[in-house]
């Protein structure tokens, strides 16, 4: 084995580690709710990003509808993300967290920024910056794009919204 494949293992096991740590409470307190990751995600990513619709939400996290169907119908039912028809396209529904989706999401997304502040405060700024780098370069690149691409039709929605709100009746 090279000194870089050395390495790399060596990355990998910390990425395993690492990723163990950050998800472990999380993990257990979304299991009590009968909920796991992918509910996780979805919270975040409605908190995220205001008023996604499903089609963003699959888009984002590149999962199919029926990958998506079951953990946002548990969402809904446990009134933790409310699910309503946009006003100007009707067929889009527009995903928005309750209050009680809102203090769940804090709880378990917190404990994640918690830790990762206590790891960028070890390794400090430019520490910080390399991790965010490396992340981006395995593939948060692609997430950020398709995140912009949600951001800007949800501007151009409220953009139409707006002029249709202006229109005399």
């Amino acid at each position: 084995m090279t000194r870089s494949s050395v390495a790399l293992d060596d990355a990998l096991e910390f990425l395993h580690f690492g990723f163990r740590e950050i998800v472990r409470e999380p993990d257990r307190i979304l299991a009590r709710r009968g909920m796991g990751r992918v509910h996780h995600r979805i919270l975040y990513m409605c908190r995220r990003n205001l008023e996604l619709t499903i089609g963003e939400v699959l888009a984002i996290l590149d999962v199919s509808k029926q990958a998506l169907h079951r953990p946002l119908g548990d969402l809904v039912r446990a009134g933790l993300i409310v699910a309503e028809r946009d006003a100007v396209d009707r067929r889009a529904r527009r995903l928005r967290l309750t209050p009680k989706g809102r203090a769940l999401e804090e709880q378990v997304s917190g404990m994640q920024r918690e830790a990762l502040g206590r790891a960028f405060a070890v390794v400090g700024e430019q520490g910080a910056h390399a991790w965010v780098e490396v992340m981006t370069s395995l593939g948060a690149g692609k997430t950020a794009a398709k995140l912009r691409a949600a951001a800007s039709k949800r501007r151009a929605l409220a953009r139409r919204k707006q002029q249709a709100r202006r229109r005399p009746a």
